[in-house]
C-alpha cells in the first residue's frame, strides 16, 4: 500500500467533524494539499458541500488562527531582537572602529539597542497575548524567565520558547478537536 493510499484509508475511517477540521486547520497541522483536497471530497461523498464546511467554522478555529498569528508575530519580533542582540554584541568587540569612529560607533549601539529593547518588550505583550489565546492561564513564572534570561540571555530564551510555543500551539489544537 502506497503512502497516499494509507493516507486515504485513515481519512475514511475519519468522522465528519475530523474531516472537516482536516479541510479548515489542514496545513497548520501539516497535510499536503492532496490530503486536504481528498478529505474534502470525502465530505462532499458524504453529503457535505464545501460551504457547509467553511460556514461550520467554529469558535475553537478562529481561537487557534489568532494564536497562530500571535506565535508568527512573536516569531518575527523574536528574530529582530536576536539581530539586534548580535549586533549589541558584535559592535562591543570593535574598539578600534570606537576610537576612530566614536559617533558611528554610538549611532549603531544605540539603534541595535533601541531596536532590541522594542523588540523585546513587543514580543513579551505577543507571549502574553498567546497564552491568552490558548487559555493557559499560569504563565506569569514564563513570562518572568523571558525577562529576567532574556535581558542579559536573549539566544537561550530564542531558542527555548519558539519551540515551546509550537508544542503549546499543537497541544491546544489537539484538545480543540
Amino acid at each position: 500500500m502506497t503512502n497516499s493510499e494509507e493516507s486515504i484509508h485513515k481519512l475514511e475511517a475519519m468522522s465528519n467533524e475530523k474531516l472537516m477540521d482536516v479541510c479548515r486547520n489542514g496545513t497548520f497541522y501539516g497535510y499536503d494539499e492532496e490530503i486536504i483536497r481528498q478529505a474534502s471530497l470525502l465530505l462532499e461523498g458524504r453529503g457535505i458541500q464545501l460551504s457547509e464546511i467553511k460556514m461550520g467554522t467554529t469558535n475553537r478555529s478562529s481561537e487557534m488562527l489568532n494564536a497562530i498569528e500571535i506565535k508568527n508575530s512573536y516569531s518575527r519580533l523574536s528574530i529582530a531582537a536576536l539581530i539586534g542582540y548580535t549586533i549589541i554584541i558584535s559592535v562591543n568587540f570593535l574598539n578600534s572602529f570606537a576610537e576612530q569612529y566614536p559617533l558611528i560607533y554610538l549611532a549603531i549601539y544605540l539603534l541595535a539597542f533601541l531596536g532590541f529593547v522594542g523588540c523585546l518588550v513587543g514580543s513579551v505583550i505577543r507571549l502574553t497575548q498567546f497564552f491568552k489565546a490558548i487559555n493557559k492561564s499560569d504563565s506569569t513564572g514564563e513570562v518572568l524567565l523571558y525577562l529576567l534570561v532574556g535581558i542579559p540571555l536573549y539566544i537561550l530564551v530564542f531558542l527555548y520558547f519558539l519551540p515551546r510555543m509550537n508544542s503549546l500551539l499543537k497541544e491546544h489544537s489537539r484538545k480543540a478537536t
